[in-house]
């Protein structure tokens, strides 16, 4: 599967994330991908305020706590997002709750090319973020592996 979305601007970006958000499943492993302020950031947040079904919540970079962690009521899973950007070995994600993850979470992780090493036996979701043609607009890919 790929889809590819040209987003104008941050309120696109919402949405999309929204849209994603609305078919989660525990077990859901989403890896965004992109330079610095390409929107992976954004997304995250919209995406996980959707989930936790408030649009105010205060929603951190997990960059120097490398994870930030959720948990919906709507929903039997927890939203595990993390920040690989600052890992020095792909090996410090089992210090991260990353079984846990697995087993019980949805995982949305920036900077994953860190942990590329590492197996993960299931499918991932991989959201690519490149620049389009204007200052605000991204082109955003969704790319499904088998796992």
């Amino acid at each position: 599967m790929e889809k590819t979305f040209k987003i104008k601007d941050e309120k696109e970006t919402f949405a999309l994330a929204e849209k994603l958000s609305t078919n989660v499943e525990k077990g859901d492993i989403f890896f965004l991908m992109g330079n610095l302020g390409m929107g992976k950031s954004v997304f995250a947040r919209a995406f996980i305020r959707s989930l936790m079904d408030d649009t105010d919540l205060t929603v951190p970079s997990p960059t120097f706590t490398l994870l930030q962690t959720y948990t919906p009521k709507a929903h039997d899973f927890d939203i595990y997002h993390y920040d690989f950007y600052r890992l020095e070995d792909a090996e410090e994600i089992y210090d991260l709750d990353w079984d846990l993850a697995l087993e019980h979470g949805v995982i949305l992780a920036e900077w994953p090319e860190k942990i590329e090493q590492i197996p993960i036996k299931r499918p991932v979701t991989w959201i690519c973020f490149e620049k389009g043609d204007t200052e605000n607009e991204r082109i955003i890919t969704f790319k499904r592996n088998a796992s």
